[in-house]
């Protein structure tokens, strides 16, 4: 089955090059994750037969790749810099891709991208029996719909659609995979849910046990967005980047925090505080022990917590020169449970797909371990130095579902 494919880019997709300062497409990329998505709808209960099963469709070391992706020959997707939206990011875009742009001179960010609007085209080549190539057929599409490609991709960068071109007509092979690329989200998985088998023959292919499944099935795990008054997919992921800055906000001084701040909000300002006190900083009236959990590791870790130097007003005066360091206990990081990718429906309307994918966390009883870290002078030379403040348990994932319900 030979499947020709165009791909267009919603949002800016920064995907490395052969080195860092430039970005283009690379088909390997897309095809890592296709075997993302691919897993996050198979039984994770046995390893090594998941293992068997991704090497067998996808290839390894003992055997051919039933998957293969060869790219059309065509004009190269264009990069910034350039005429671009993203060039002079809102607050709410800088807010979700920060470490993308231009910081400081010690932070330079991403030199290049793909601009939204580019597309390329490519064929998708399946030769494995008709369930594996199904299973491959699922994933693109869950690819497409929660997922993105290169850098920051989880908080927006890189989304894209797929096409199949040319379109079939409706009695052609590949029809019913055109029709499932048009299918919206939230159709899709009351689809699951329901155990609905026509028209959407690909929702049993997910198995009961996955972490897919799991979300599907937990309420407030997923969530539409459409802003009022959007008219781009970057009016769409401003919305949301501002909705997220918000929610997260701790700039308030006071202790107890005011009741202008939501629970969540007072929550985050008052862990926040408990971490400046557990790092030896802090007024008296300031707790002295860390949180546990800390709700906002909910997010991903690691997650450095810096703090800022205030006068007797609460006025900030400039960054201390240490901070807190939370990350997992015996793993080197857990990445975002929360999706977000951006759509656009057949009216080229733009919308939002916000997904929970939380699964484990972390692996069962593995701690959050914080750590203070300091500059320190020595030998004429300053280094880093880390101070073990502790561990506390792992969040739970009510900061998120929090966060979904923000939106209508």
């Amino acid at each position: 089955m030979t499947i020709p494919l165009t791909l267009t880019f919603l949002t800016p997709a920064f995907i490395g090059g052969a080195n860092k300062t430039n970005a283009e497409f690379r088909l390997p990329s897309l095809k890592g994750v296709l075997r993302y998505w691919w897993r996050q709808f198979q039984d994770q209960g046995d390893s090594q037969a998941l293992f068997d099963k991704e090497s067998r469709i996808f290839g390894s070391t003992k055997g051919q790749s039933r998957v293969h992706l060869r790219q059309i020959i065509g004009p190269s997707p264009k990069l910034s810099p350039g005429d671009s939206a993203f060039n002079k990011p809102g607050d709410g875009i800088k807010y979700l891709l920060y470490s993308c742009y231009r910081l400081s001179q010690n932070q330079p960010g991403r030199l290049q991208w793909i601009l939204p609007g580019e597309s390329v085209t490519f064929e998708l080549r399946l030769t494995g029996n008709p369930a594996e190539n199904q299973e491959v057929l699922l994933a693109l599409y869950l690819a497409q719909t929660f997922g993105g490609l290169g850098y920051r991709s989880r908080r927006g960068a890189g989304s894209f659609q797929l096409a199949v071109d040319p379109p079939p007509v409706s009695s052609a092979p590949l029809a019913p995979f055109a029709g499932l690329l048009a299918i919206k989200a939230q159709d899709f998985i009351a689809a699951y849910t329901q155990h609905a088998i026509t028209p959407y023959v690909w929702a049993p292919l997910i198995h009961a046990k996955s972490p897919l499944a799991t979300a599907f099935a937990t309420p407030n795990y997923f969530k539409a967005v459409s802003p009022s008054g959007a008219t781009t997919c970057g009016d769409v992921l401003d919305h949301i980047g501002k909705k997220m800055k918000d929610y997260r906000s701790v700039w308030e001084y006071m202790n107890p925090p005011s009741s202008s701040l939501s629970p969540q909000q007072q929550a985050f300002h008052q862990e926040a505080c408990a971490l400046h006190g557990a790092g030896g900083s802090a007024p008296p009236s300031y707790p002295s022990a860390a949180p546990n959990p800390i709700s906002k590791v909910a997010s991903g870790l690691p997650i450095l917590y810096r703090f800022r130097s205030r006068d007797a007003a609460g006025i900030p005066i400039g960054h201390e020169q240490w901070w807190v360091d939370a990350s997992p206990a015996t793993h080197e990081r857990r990445a975002s449970p929360l999706y977000i990718s951006v759509k656009q429906d057949s009216q080229n309307v733009p919308y939002a797909n916000l997904l929970v994918l939380w699964s484990a966390f972390l692996s069962s009883g593995e701690d959050v371990a914080l750590t203070k870290k300091e500059g320190v002078i020595q030998n004429g030379r300053r280094v880093i130095q880390a101070t073990a403040i502790g561990t506390v348990y792992q969040p739970t994932d009510h900061v998120l579902t929090t966060f979904l319900g923000q939106f209508p």
